[in-house]
């Protein structure tokens, strides 16, 4: 009998400390989540990553449910009363885990409202510490959470990076919470909510999609890792050897770099891109000159790209004639989604 009085003591304690200290918990846990989000992923093999990213998605799950179960059993109370840290954590590596992907898969400036999303979702700690208890907001959460770890998970399994492949995580996405809706609806009734939470599901649904055909979702899993122009590349042992501007610390330092050409030279612009094992697709520099209103399209050089080089796949395009002035080149796919975007300025000698 002490025995059961000194764990229920002891649970009482554990639930009043963190109801009393929950304003800087739920906040920490979840940057707690980020923090060790980052320092794992710079360190292991994709295929780690997404297992951790599948334990982290189980107990997001379960936490939700449980922190809506009453039981009489300790364990159960225990569990309900450690459940918002729970989430808090595994919500913070979910998302950053998003944010990471979507980060280096596409150039910011096109992908900014997504990445904006994510980021808003993972900053907003005071949002979630006063609303995060309601079964609707955590369940639209652990929805977008779902999408968009499917959306990362499917190109490796297909090895590819199809329009298909995203519709398919979607709706695969709505399969999952649909399921997981009807069992969190048996420990805890739902129903009043029910009709607000399926429209919360499909308004994301339906805001991931509209996103992708606008070009806005990156695209997952290629990323951009080395980009840069030159006046000139050769190959030498399997190499790629390059010439490239002279310049001072102070000018690499300062954004958009200063090409000097004659008229009628050639300008080379590389890119390194990572691709996942037995991915084929083709890439495109999109070269683009400033005439004082507005950007120009001016060429469109495509290139091929094989997946499996952890140093990235190497390309370059080539392009002479080049008037002075203002230019840039978007490295991007077939489908014009951006994965970066390399600015600068031509003076001839």
């Amino acid at each position: 009998m002490k025995e059961k009085i000194k764990k229920l003591v002891r649970y009482h304690k554990i639930k009043k400390f963190i109801e009393c200290h929950e304003r800087l918990l739920m906040p920490g846990m979840l940057l707690l989540g980020v923090i060790v989000d980052f320092l794992t992923f710079a360190n292991i093999k994709i295929s780690s990553a997404f297992i951790i990213l599948g334990i982290h998605y189980v107990i997001l799950g379960s936490a939700i449910a449980l922190s809506h179960i009453s039981s009489q059993y300790r364990i159960i109370q225990f569990l309900n009363a450690i459940s918002p840290l729970a989430i808090q954590f595994s919500l913070g590596a979910l998302l950053s885990a998003s944010f990471i992907f979507y980060w280096f898969s596409g150039a910011f400036s096109a992908s900014w409202p997504i990445i904006g999303v994510i980021a808003f979702l993972m900053i907003s700690n005071e949002v979630f510490r006063t609303n995060f208890r309601k079964p609707t907001v955590q369940i639209s959460a652990y929805y977008f959470v779902t999408f968009s770890i499917l959306s990362l998970i499917l190109p490796f399994a297909f090895n590819s990076i199809s329009p298909w492949i995203f519709l398919s995580a979607g709706i695969l996405s709505l399969f999952v919470i649909h399921y997981y809706m009807k069992l969190v609806h048996r420990v805890h009734a739902i129903t009043n909510s029910k009709r607000t939470l399926q429209r919360s599901v499909l308004t994301i649904f339906f805001t991931m999609l509209a996103l992708y055909v606008l070009n806005i979702i990156p695209p997952i899993p290629l990323s951009l890792k080395e980009a840069g122009m030159y006046h000139n590349i050769t190959r030498s042992n399997g190499n790629y050897v390059f010439e490239e501007e002279k310049q001072t610390l102070l000018q690499k330092i300062i954004p958009g770099q200063t090409l000097h050409i004659k008229k009628g030279d050639s300008l080379y612009a590389f890119t390194a891109i990572f691709a996942p094992s037995k991915l084929n697709t083709q890439i495109y520099h999109k070269w683009e000159f400033h005439n004082g209103d507005e950007w120009i399209q001016k060429d469109r050089l495509r290139f091929g790209i094989t997946g499996g080089r952890e140093d990235g796949f190497r390309g370059f395009s080539r392009k002479s004639d080049l008037p002075e002035g203002k230019w840039r080149i978007t490295v991007e796919t077939k489908k014009r989604q951006s994965l970066g975007r390399i600015k600068f300025k031509i003076k001839y000698n």
